[in-house]
């Protein structure tokens, strides 16, 4: 004659270690019933069996049977099929769901677990092409900018090549100027000073210093184009000197012990 609790499988420790937890959680709400069950933290899975199925043959042990088998076997459909849900729709909805889960030889469970899948996975496709379309916007945006960026840098870098270029250009053709006008005031200064001294141009200039006051006077007129430049002013003076220099030298008039003096005479 069967037991109350014969069902209980002695053998499966998984199934021992759950009735473990129904016990407790019974106790727990107050129940008494299972006082004589043998602790299996004492005495181990196998002898709580043995001693639930050695509960008296009685309506509340057999009623108690009944609930634990019951909530087992939810805990085992819940294992292999997941928590049950139920859900209201509409008959014309359950109708089409009963022709999808027919013409596909599933279940309704299944083919609304299939449609629901579906449904997110094509979902995640959407949102990972979107993402993706997002990222080569960004990244497209970012070379044309790039892109942007490197032409100004260009342009920028070719204005400053041509900059210094016109620059460079305009100090050569400064220089130049300066030069050749040191060069012939020296000179005219030069001539006009040998005429006065002699008719005689190859002759030696002997006032020099009046050579140099000549040079200084003629050369002041250029004092205006000097303002915004003093570095030219000191470049051009230093030429005149030179010139100056080798005019003196070319008629035989050149002190080297005066050349000071007489930069600082032009220099005034």
């Amino acid at each position: 004659m069967s037991r109350p609790f014969d069902w209980v499988n002695k053998r499966n420790n998984a199934h021992l270690k759950w009735i473990d937890g129904y016990l407790k959680r019974k106790s727990l709400k107050g129940s008494t019933l299972f006082t004589e069950v043998k602790n299996p933290a004492i005495h181990g899975y196998f002898e709580m069996a043995k001693s639930l199925n050695e509960l008296p043959d009685e309506a509340e042990y057999r009623e108690a049977s009944r609930q634990m088998k019951w909530a087992w076997n939810t805990h085992q459909y819940r294992k292999n099929n997941g928590n049950p849900v139920s859900l209201q729709m509409s008959a014309d909805t359950l109708e089409k769901l009963n022709f999808l889960s027919k013409s596909r030889g599933q279940s309704q469970a299944a083919t609304l677990n299939e449609i629901i899948n579906d449904t997110i996975n094509q979902n995640q496709n959407i949102t990972e092409k979107a993402e993706k379309a997002e990222k080569a916007e960004k990244a497209e945006k970012a070379e044309k900018a790039e892109k942007a960026e490197n032409k100004i840098n260009l342009n920028t870098e070719k204005e400053n090549l041509e900059s210094k270029k016109t620059e460079k250009y305009y100090n050569e053709t400064i220089e130049l100027l300066l030069s050749e006008l040191a060069e012939k005031i020296a000179k005219s200064c030069f001539y006009q000073t040998a005429l006065e001294e002699s008719q005689n141009i190859s002759i030696e200039v002997k006032n020099k210093y009046k050579y140099v006051e000549l040079t200084k006077q003629h050369s002041s007129v250029l004092k205006p184009f000097f303002l915004k430049s003093k570095k030219q002013e000191q470049h051009f003076v230093s030429l005149l000197h030179n010139r100056i220099i080798e005019n003196l030298k070319l008629s035989g008039s050149h002190e080297p012990a005066y050349d000071d003096f007489l930069f600082a005479t032009i220099a005034e």
